[in-house]
């Protein structure tokens, strides 16, 4: 075969290749009254047209007690709509939340520790997991996995948004140059900060 050929074959299928499937992965450190106690991972993967979005965080905080808590978030869309989406979160080894999302047929299957929960039967087109690969311009709520709710969200200011949880606290979401810079949420432990790594 012509070398030209079979080079020029091996650029297309690798360029195919790029197209069809990238990550992105996001490395944030944890603060806790302003000392480090944890770290964030979040990745998001495109496979044509399929993007699965990651998150693990692993963050031990001292009060009265030391408090291990792991959370794991994954998000699957098929386009701009999501298919499946699991949470959990343990406590020093012991699990508190595992909640999922199946889309079956017309409505999306809310499950709570295995349980059904509910239905919802609109799309569900943006995530939390969304907010951290995209700045909201335009959103005004989006739908919380640890919750199993649509949430309002507010912007506060010029690449700040503010995102209400249902026991009237809230998660800031700070960004710049359109990406994530930092997320603030007020937990049961008090309020941590998630700062992305340079």
């Amino acid at each position: 075969m012509n070398p030209i050929l079979v080079y020029t074959l091996l650029m297309v299928s690798h360029a195919l290749t790029n197209v069809q499937s990238s990550s992105n992965l996001q490395n944030f450190t944890v603060y806790y009254k302003a000392q480090k106690v944890g770290t964030l991972t979040t990745t998001k993967t495109i496979d044509d047209k399929k993007s699965t979005y990651n998150l693990s965080s692993d963050v031990k905080i001292t009060m009265v007690a030391e408090f291990h808590i792991v959370e794991a978030m994954c998000d699957v869309f098929d386009g701009a709509r999501l298919q499946t989406s699991s949470y959990s979160r343990s406590v020093n080894n012991e699990q508190k939340v595992k909640n999922t999302v199946v889309r079956n047929a017309n409505e999306y299957v809310l499950s709570k520790d295995g349980k059904r929960a509910k239905v919802i039967k609109e799309w569900i087109l943006t995530t939390v997991m969304s907010l951290y690969y995209q700045e909201p311009t335009d959103l005004v709520s989006v739908y919380s996995q640890s919750f199993q709710e649509v949430l309002k969200l507010t912007k506060l200011r010029e690449h700040v948004y503010s995102l209400k949880l249902p026991h009237g606290k809230s998660t800031i979401y700070q960004y710049t140059d359109g990406k994530i810079y930092s997320v603030t949420s007020d937990t049961n432990w008090g309020k941590v900060k998630f700062v992305r790594d340079k």
